[in-house]
């Protein structure tokens, strides 16, 4: 009787050790879903490096932005500034040619004039006859030489100031040209003649005759295409 009574209970105690018991842990779904969620933030962009939003990234790159700008900015002024150096150079060697150039194209010292091939200068100082042929030939000239109508026009036309000193003296009782060349009178006649008088001067309609040391103006002239000979000075 006892055998028969326990063996309905045996075997369903058996059954229930066989089939195991289905047991869930509830910490297992929090787990993966723990895990899905540190999946889905791994990959969402970490706002404190990169978040367009972040406004200390903002700041940060205004400010590299900034940094950039100034040096893109001293960089352009750089580049201008040698530019415009460079167009300072160029224009002063432009400059220095055409300085070349004016002086190869009209041989004349400062204050002379230019016409026709020679050089014209008056004076407004007033020297003696021998200092004022000085000044001439100190310029490679001499004072005026006078042998045809076209200089005596140009002189008269230019010249200011009346009895100035030309390049015509006596030597030995002869007028000559201080390039040695015998005065003709043929172009204005000489005025009244003065034994103790050598140096001429011209004025308007004749040529005067004055004591050399005498102070009066002179009028050079310097030929560009050939030289001259000139008479030594009076002692």
């Amino acid at each position: 009787m006892g055998d028969g009574s326990e063996g309905p209970l045996q075997q369903t105690c058996v059954t229930c050790q066989k089939r195991p018991h289905a047991v869930t842990n509830p910490l297992d779904n929090t787990g993966v879903r723990t895990e899905e969620e540190s999946l889905r933030s791994s990959e969402e962009p970490n706002a404190s490096s990169g978040s367009p939003d972040n406004p200390i990234t903002d700041r940060s790159h205004g400010a590299w932005m900034q940094g950039r700008s100034k040096e893109a900015l001293i960089a352009l002024l750089s580049v201008l500034s040698v530019i415009f150096l460079a167009i300072i150079v160029w224009l002063a060697v432009i400059w220095h040619r055409e300085l070349q150039l004016r002086a190869s194209l009209v041989p004349c010292p400062k204050d002379w004039i230019w016409t026709n091939g020679a050089c014209y200068f008056f004076s407004i100082e007033k020297k003696s006859w021998n200092k004022s042929n000085e000044f001439c030939a100190s310029h490679d000239g001499t004072l005026a030489i006078i042998l045809d109508q076209y200089t005596l026009d140009t002189i008269k036309r230019y010249k200011t100031i009346d009895n100035s000193w030309i390049g015509l003296l006596r030597r030995d009782g002869v007028w000559l040209w201080v390039n040695g060349t015998l005065f003709s009178g043929s172009l204005l006649p000489m005025a009244e003649d003065v034994p103790n008088l050598h140096c001429a001067y011209l004025n308007e309609d004749k040529y005067g005759i004055l004591d050399c040391a005498s102070l009066r103006n002179w009028i050079c002239i310097r030929n560009s295409s050939s030289s001259m000979a000139e008479l030594p000075a009076l002692g």
